[in-house]
């Protein structure tokens, strides 16, 4: 369901000039005190006293790691492990509540409470897999009769066993494939077909879902002609592992337009393997896997500008951004970790939400100097993480007056109120990359 916003309208009441936020930072307090009470804050869910308090930091200590850290939200708040039963590829569900995990068989589990779900499949093992923003589809990779690998689709059921769906076929011959924002396009590794009665190789391509049009992204490199593990960057660009014939174990991740293959960035010059790169919300933060002959394979963190050298954060591989950027998933020799991180956001126009009795209130800041126009939609969730809603608002962009915040209200339909579990908000401004704002609608003991 898309409407144009008549289904759930939005109501703005207030205007509120944007200030400290009554954060009254200490005359005294030195760089390591302002660094834990930003985190403090920030764990605590106070947006703008954090915000505030990370701005401080960065004045009393502008250079270095941790202001780096600081400066593009990479400061690890705190880790969570979900034990050795949880392992294997953690991808997350599009409300942020469950994570899909195994290699062949897989499983959900629920990252609050730690309760696990396999999930059957009637056809064999899967690999490689990910997870639509409608809730219900997941793609993977399995292998044909022939033995070559193909990407399929399957359906979770109410149970959790997983059907195929239309005719059972693949999509596509494929390593795997990873879902757009939208759900209606995949990203597909390796990707071949049968044209005319012969196998037509695509390399890295891009699948729509709606046409199956399967088009291939361009790639020009004199060393490496190689790709693998593609994964999406934002709607406009693609990160990789690129390498050549002549030096296999010398994987490194690049940053290239979807559309023609041009803009590219290289991001890691380390002579290792870097692998299964994966970007956040935010169209910034990169995260991906270093391995290197006699050492563990080590988590890496970096910017997809090129601009940061990669940060190393502990061993680990097989990275996954949480829908909205503020968590990492990742498997360890000990089980799937997720470490939430934290800092100041790079992007001028940023928000948060909360169920206000029947309503959502969402506030916009804009920090920038001049006003800001942004586009909103929003995707309804229930309990089991399955989309009950879409909206947009594509015609009544809000606009946010420079320095300054705009408050907003979203009654929740009557036929929602029973099973919406998580709203998930997209805010995309004129320029730059799109916002993700989870917002739990379950009421609390505050009486919500």
């Amino acid at each position: 369901m898309r409407c144009s916003g008549r289904a759930m309208r939005s109501f703005h009441f207030a205007v509120m000039v944007w200030v400290a936020g009554g954060v009254a930072l200490g005359v005294f307090a030195g760089p390591d005190e302002l660094l834990k009470q930003a985190m403090d804050a920030e764990l605590a869910g106070k947006a703008t006293e954090a915000r505030q308090l990370w701005l401080g930091f960065l004045a009393a200590e502008d250079k270095g790691e941790r202001a780096d850290r600081v400066r593009n939200r990479l400061v690890v708040l705190g880790t969570k492990e979900l034990g050795k039963d949880c392992r294997g590829y953690p991808v997350w569900s599009p409300d942020g509540k469950l994570l899909m995990y195994g290699y062949g068989g897989l499983a959900i589990v629920d990252v609050a409470t730690g309760e696990q779900v396999s999930m059957e499949a009637p056809t064999g093992p899967m690999y490689y897999h990910d997870w639509s923003p409608d809730g219900i589809t997941i793609a993977c990779r399995q292998k044909l009769d022939s033995g070559r690998p193909a990407v399929f689709l399957y359906e979770r059921q109410p149970d959790e066993a997983l059907f195929p769906t239309g005719d059972g076929e693949p999509i596509c011959q494929g390593v795997g494939a990873r879902f757009d924002w939208s759900g209606r396009q995949l990203l597909v590794s390796q990707a071949a077909k049968e044209v005319n009665g012969k196998l037509v190789q695509f390399g890295t391509a891009r699948y729509e879902l709606a046409t199956q049009k399967l088009s291939p992204i361009p790639w020009r490199h004199a060393k490496r002609a190689g790709r693998n593990h593609a994964s999406w960057s934002g709607e406009e660009r693609y990160v990789f592992h690129a390498y050549g014939r002549a030096a296999m174990a010398d994987r490194a991740i690049f940053v290239a337009r979807v559309s023609d293959g041009g803009g590219v960035v290289q991001i890691t010059v380390n002579g290792a393997s870097n692998y299964t790169p994966v970007v956040a919300s935010d169209g910034s933060r990169l995260a991906c896997s270093r391995a290197k002959k006699g050492e563990p394979e080590v988590l890496l963190l970096a910017l997809t500008d090129g601009s940061l050298k990669p940060i190393e954060i502990g061993r680990g591989n097989q990275p996954c951004w949480s829908p909205d950027g503020s968590r990492l998933a990742y498997n360890t020799p000990q089980g799937v970790k997720i470490v939430r991180l934290g800092g100041v956001c790079s992007r001028l126009l940023g928000g948060a939400g909360v169920r206000k009795g029947d309503a959502i209130s969402l506030t916009l800041v804009n920090d920038g100097e001049a006003p800001q126009m942004a586009w909103l939609s929003c995707q309804v969730y229930d309990e089991r993480s399955v989309r009950v809603a879409d909206w947009s608002w594509e015609d009544d962009p809000l606009t946010v007056p420079a320095k300054e915040s705009l408050t907003s209200d979203y009654p929740i339909p009557k036929e929602l109120l029973a099973n919406a579990a998580v709203a998930r908000f997209r805010i995309q401004p004129a320029v730059g990359p799109a916002e993700i704002i989870m917002v739990s609608l379950e009421p609390t003991a505050g009486g919500q």
